[in-house]
């Protein structure tokens, strides 16, 4: 797969690669951080507030996964 990534563009060397894997782990790990600690709260009845740029953030996140427009 690694070879298959570099050859077509997506990154140019294996440590690239490498590199953006990591990232994507860390950034699973941090969100599945995240999911523990709001199940937690929520299991102990208890409300959290959110500001309104986490749902600026989220949202742009969404709208950043949507495929583009033909």
């Amino acid at each position: 797969m690694e070879n298959r990534q570099i050859s077509s563009g997506t990154y140019s060397t294996p440590d690239e690669f490498l590199t953006a894997l990591v990232e994507q782990e860390q950034e699973r790990q941090a969100k599945q951080k995240v999911n523990a600690l709001l199940k937690s709260t929520l299991q102990k009845d208890r409300t959290i507030e959110v500001p309104d740029e986490w749902w600026q953030q989220q949202r742009q996140q969404l709208i950043d996964r949507l495929p583009p427009r033909s």
